[in-house]
């Protein structure tokens, strides 16, 4: 019985030999997205490498990326991340409304910025409470689609436009809010926008155009 037992003990051990540990291929659902998708993303924690001030000023502060855009000298800050080899993506931001001092405020996302007179926005305006979709055409600002949404100021809340072809769509908080067609612009990097508000952002990421095709489903 007892050389039985010892028989048994070592078949075991042998079958568990070489045995192959789970792989990455087989992470169960919830894993981190495949990085390969990703255009850019940052929480500010380090800084901001790669972005374009055009306008006004921003400035990192407490794990985020700040306008105080609220003076007659600096009412309107514009920062710009990517090229024009961003073509199809999703653009996420966490943005936070600290103060607006003007009816007429306004912040939120380009995308496909190519230049300051060719742009989308995807854009929150305080006096109207709305979302809008804006394009600027040569120059030319028209509000191409929108929504009624009401956001606290002094609270996160989570933007997301999504570029897809000719389909662009914008979401706050998980909610799909506007959508419209518009081909006038294919690529473009994205960025943020404050006027005459004083704004946080806190998350700042872009993911390229097979994140966007699930997304825009």
């Amino acid at each position: 019985m007892t050389q039985f037992k010892c028989l048994v003990m070592l078949l075991t051990t042998m079958a568990g030999v070489g045995a192959s540990k789970p792989s990455a291929s087989n992470a169960p659902p919830g894993s981190p997205p495949d990085k390969t998708l990703l255009l850019y993303a940052s929480d500010f924690e380090k800084g901001t490498n790669g972005w374009t001030l055009i306008s006004g000023a921003f400035q990192v502060e407490n794990g985020s990326y700040r306008s105080q855009a609220i003076t007659p000298q600096n009412n309107l800050s514009r920062a710009i991340i990517g090229n024009n080899t961003w073509r199809d993506y999703t653009v996420e931001a966490r943005l936070k409304l600290e103060l607006s001092v003007n009816p007429k405020a306004d912040f939120g996302i380009f995308a496909r910025y190519q230049d300051p007179n060719n742009y989308y926005l995807f854009l929150y305006k305080i006096e109207s409470q709305t979302m809008v979709i804006e394009r600027k055409l040569k120059g030319k600002l028209q509000v191409i689609a929108e929504a009624p949404l009401a956001l606290e100021a002094g609270k996160w809340h989570d933007f997301k436009g999504t570029l897809f072809g000719g389909n662009l769509a914008v979401e706050v908080d998980g909610k799909k809010l506007a959508e419209v067609a518009d081909e006038n612009f294919n690529n473009g990097g994205a960025g943020l926008l404050v006027y005459w508000a004083d704004a946080s952002c806190a998350r700042f990421n872009v993911h390229r155009a097979a994140a966007a095709r699930r997304d825009a489903k």
